[in-house]
């Protein structure tokens, strides 16, 4: 469907790396971050046991090291990481 329809067309929001998407067409990655002390409490908040936030602390820390264009959400509101991300889409080339 991605190559029908154009890789340029397609946001996919998960937590795979570049590496892991194995036969998935070009595509232009966005990283969604907040700082450490946001992820935490927000975790936190939702109820995830304390070695969860551990992992999800170590798994941050490598999504960064990744080099990748990042949305920084820590002070943002949802609305506001919305528009961030449609923003980036928009000022992509497309085909």
């Amino acid at each position: 469907m991605v190559e029908r329809i154009g890789p340029e067309r397609v946001v996919l929001f998960g937590v795979q790396t570049p590496d892991e998407m194995v036969d998935w067409p070009e595509a232009r990655w966005t990283l969604l971050d907040c700082a450490d002390h946001e992820r935490q409490r927000r975790l936190e908040e939702r109820g995830e046991d304390p070695s969860g936030i551990v992992e999800a602390l170590k798994d941050a820390t490598a999504y960064l090291r990744l080099g990748l264009f990042a949305i920084d959400g820590t002070a943002m509101t949802p609305d506001q990481v919305a528009r961030s991300i449609v923003a980036r889409v928009r000022s992509l080339p497309h085909s």
